[in-house]
């Protein structure tokens, strides 16, 4: 897994790499991930942005997050895009269940042995 940060108008620190990397372990227990790129933006009256691409080998996930604290903003987004992801999965393991089968059961009998056993006798059209 290669995980890209990038930052915008922001230096990026070693406490907030490990920061986003630790965060982004918990994703491996659930989906086997390629490809991750942060990019974290800093624009005026502290808005501290967070936005996050991973790609794995059959999707592609996005998220952004807005907050006042850069922290905060890759927590957000980290469980945000975490919900996308497995909401996702849930989706496709439960089409993958799913039973196609209606449920109906043909009956193997026929008309003659119905009104055998019902006693009565329907008219027939020749």
């Amino acid at each position: 897994m290669s995980v890209d940060i990038t930052g915008r108008h922001i230096e990026i620190t070693e406490p907030l790499r490990k920061f986003a990397t630790d965060r982004l372990e918990r994703l491996r227990g659930v989906i086997e991930v390629l490809e991750v790129h942060f990019i974290l933006t800093v624009e005026k009256h502290q808005r501290h942005i967070a936005e996050i691409n991973i790609r794995t080998r059959r999707d592609f996930y996005h998220a952004e997050e807005v907050s006042t604290d850069m922290y905060t903003s890759i927590a957000a987004v980290l469980d945000k895009v975490e919900k996308q992801i497995l909401k996702h999965k849930e989706r496709y393991v439960t089409r993958k269940r799913h039973n196609n089968h209606s449920g109906e059961v043909i009956s193997t009998t026929s008309v003659i042995e119905v009104e055998e056993a019902l006693g009565e006798r329907l008219p027939r059209i020749i």
